[in-house]
């Protein structure tokens, strides 16, 4: 990606909800050297205690297209009185920001930029959320079955999902997810 597209900003007017968040303007951004990204990432990592975690952002801002979302997965031990605020403030960053953060805690990272057409990469793993409502235009979004534990939402995801498998086959290969915080040893 050069950096003219690192630069490409569009916008989006539009009402988002997930959990007690609501915004109606949203950007699209060019990649992860977008000065709007770049600050995302700083106020993340200035976030109380998200070195008990390791961060990482995966997903569209990484490619080579426009993205509407900054996808953010924190891994590590499972510590729910940390993700709760953790996760709230990210989600919180984003709506100030106007770029929607779908931010998940895992206990691991998959990597699908090792996914390759001759092997299937695959994860079943559970990942929590901050909030069970996402709403576009009023409209719920997300179908799937949430249980809610420790004030978070668990779900059982697999990967890789259909877009993926569909763009590897046609020869395209996703970037390595970027690190923007490494976990502290406590």
């Amino acid at each position: 990606m050069n950096e003219e597209f690192h630069k490409l900003t569009e916008t989006w007017v539009g009402k988002l909800q997930y959990g007690e968040f609501v915004g109606n303007e949203w950007f699209g951004v060019g990649g992860p050297n977008h000065p709007l990204i770049q600050k995302i990432i700083k106020e993340i990592q200035e976030i109380p205690n998200i070195n008990v975690f390791d961060v990482f952002i995966t997903g569209g801002i990484l490619e080579d297209w426009i993205t509407w979302d900054l996808d953010v997965i924190l891994t590590g031990g499972y510590q729910p009185k940390h993700l709760i605020k953790i996760l709230r403030d990210i989600v919180k960053i984003g709506f100030d920001n106007h770029i929607y953060i779908d931010v998940v805690f895992k206990e691991t990272l998959w990597r699908i930029d090792l996914m390759k057409p001759e092997f299937l990469n695959e994860d079943k793993s559970w990942i929590w959320e901050y909030s069970n409502i996402f709403k576009k235009n009023d409209v719920w979004i997300r179908k799937y079955q949430f249980y809610p534990e420790n004030g978070l939402f668990k779900r059982y995801n697999l990967l890789p999902f259909k877009k993926h498998l569909d763009k590897i086959s046609e020869g395209y290969t996703y970037k390595k997810p970027l690190q923007i915080v490494v976990k502290k040893e406590l």
